[in-house]
C-alpha cells in the first residue's frame, strides 16, 4: 500500500491483549475524550493451559495478571478463596471471578512486600503466565513464606495488524502505551523490519519496559508508578507534546 503523507491529531496504537486493550481504550476515552482515534493491534494473545496442580491446602492465591485470574477461574482453582493481587486491575478481575481479592497497588515487589508484612502463613500459590518479570515465589520463600507456582497460560506473539501498519505509514503523531518488556521487544522487532513513517512516541509502564525498546522514539515517557492511573498521566504528557504544532 502506498504510504500516506498527511498531518493530523495524535492517534493511539494499543498493543495489549484484546481484553486489556479494550479496557485501556475505555480509560483513554474517559480521560481524554470520546473522539480519540484508536487502533488495536495486540502483540500477544493468551493461550490457557491445563497444568497438573500441586495438591496442597493453599492459604490463598497470588495473581500478577488478569490472565492469571482467568486461567485460575477456568480451572476452578480455589474458587471463593483469598487472593492477593499485584494491582487494581488484576484485583478487579479477581473480585469479578469470585475471589476475596486484595491489591498491592503496584508491581510484583509491592505484592511481595504486602504479603510478607501481612503475617500470612503459607503455603501460597502464585498463578502466573509462562513469562514474568522477577520471581515472586523465590522472593517470598526467601522471606520465610512458603510459596509455590503454577503456569496457567502463555502469551503467543502476534504480528502488527494491517490497520496498525496503515496507521504507522501515515505522517502523524502516534502514541503507544507499552505495558511489559516483552511487548517492547516485540514492537521493536516489527518496527525494525518495517520502519514507521508516523512519529511514534512511547509511554512505558516501567524502566525495564523502556530499556527493552531497541529503537529511539521521538518522545518516551516512563510511568512514575506501574499502575493504570500513572500510565494515563504518562500518556497525558505525550499527548500534550504531540498536539503541539
Amino acid at each position: 500500500m502506498a504510504r500516506q503523507s498527511r498531518h493530523g491529531p495524535p492517534a493511539f496504537l494499543l498493543t495489549r491483549p484484546a481484553a486489556q486493550s479494550a479496557r485501556l481504550a475505555e480509560d483513554l476515552r474517559a480521560r481524554f475524550g470520546p473522539d480519540l482515534r484508536i487502533v488495536h493491534s495486540p502483540l500477544m494473545a493468551p493461550v490457557f493451559l491445563s497444568p497438573d496442580l500441586p495438591r496442597r491446602d493453599w492459604t490463598g492465591l497470588l495473581f500478577t495478571s488478569a490472565s492469571g485470574v482467568e486461567g485460575a477461574h477456568r480451572l476452578s482453582l480455589l474458587a471463593g478463596s483469598s487472593a492477593w493481587c499485584v494491582g487494581d486491575a488484576t484485583t478487579a478481575a479477581a473480585a469479578a471471578a469470585g475471589y476475596q481479592a486484595q491489591s498491592a497497588g503496584g508491581d510484583a515487589q509491592a505484592l511481595a512486600d504486602l504479603v510478607l508484612r501481612s503475617g500470612l502463613r503459607g503455603p501460597l500459590l502464585h498463578v502466573r503466565g509462562q513469562e514474568v518479570s522477577g520471581d515472586l515465589a523465590q522472593t517470598l520463600n526467601s522471606g520465610g513464606l512458603e510459596t509455590q507456582e503454577t503456569i496457567v497460560y502463555r502469551q503467543d506473539a502476534l504480528p502488527l495488524s494491517p490497520e496498525a501498519r496503515d496507521l504507522l505509514a501515515e505522517d502523524i503523531p502516534v502514541i503507544a502505551p507499552i505495558y511489559s518488556p516483552r511487548t517492547a521487544r516485540l514492537l521493536s522487532q516489527q518496527l525494525l523490519a518495517n520502519p514507521p513513517v508516523a512519529r511514534l512516541s512511547i509511554a512505558a509502564i516501567s524502566p525495564a519496559a523502556a530499556r527493552s525498546l531497541t529503537f529511539s522514539p521521538p518522545h518516551l515517557s516512563v510511568s512514575l508508578r506501574p499502575d493504570g492511573e500513572a500510565m494515563l498521566d504518562a500518556v497525558a504528557g505525550l499527548l500534550a507534546t504531540a498536539s503541539q504544532p
